[in-house]
């Protein structure tokens, strides 16, 4: 049985005929019980895509935003332990605060977004919690912005890395990754997908 590596791990499928490897798709002829298969073996995040042809076609291609947001968060890991502090210089990668550390790591791969973490609302696509994906940005009304209204409640921003883990930036540690429902300075209320 062949196996197919993927970044967040390993999917084993079976066909029936030649299997080609191109380097934007898996293309691969095969019979119905194989699309079957495939499809048993697609994750929680629904991040792949695939088409058929008369059922003798498929394609299973590598999502081209996964690699988007493995470069992303990489380059997020790159500054761990990097201090905090509110109002932080944007560009600057001496220290950052939430909405500065997204808005470096993320325009540093060609997306770029506001300064503040409420305008960062605005961009990209609307999401259910339920339908969060790595890479996507989390927001927190702060407990210290409760006394506000509509969009100045939200005090916080952080990226998605999947299994309910974000990484932020945090008075406490710095840039650092955290389960979502252990951060205590604010309740998770909105999601944003930017990467498509």
């Amino acid at each position: 049985m062949p196996v197919l590596f993927w970044s967040i791990g390993i999917y084993k499928i079976s066909f029936s005929g030649p299997l080609k490897i191109t380097s934007d798709a898996f293309t691969i002829m095969r019979s119905a019980y194989f699309f079957q298969e495939l499809r048993s073996y697609r994750r929680e995040d629904h991040d792949h895509s695939y088409a058929v042809d008369n059922d003798r076609i498929g394609v299973f291609a590598m999502a081209s935003w996964r690699r988007k947001a493995d470069d992303i968060i990489s380059l997020g890991y790159r500054y761990l332990g990097t201090p905090y502090e509110l109002g932080a210089e944007p560009g600057s990668t001496k220290t950052f605060d939430c909405s500065s550390f997204v808005q470096y790591i993320f325009g540093e791969n060609g997306i770029r977004l506001p300064r503040v973490s409420r305008q960062q609302l605005g961009m990209g696509k609307k999401i259910r919690k339920d339908q969060i994906r790595k890479g996507d940005l989390l927001f927190f009304e702060s407990n210290s912005r409760k006394h506000k209204k509509g969009l100045q409640r939200i005090g916080h921003v952080a990226v998605y890395l999947g299994n309910n883990f974000m990484l932020h930036a945090s008075e406490e540690t710095g840039i650092a990754p955290i389960n979502i429902y252990e951060y205590t300075k604010g309740v998770f209320t909105k999601a944003r997908r930017v990467i498509r």
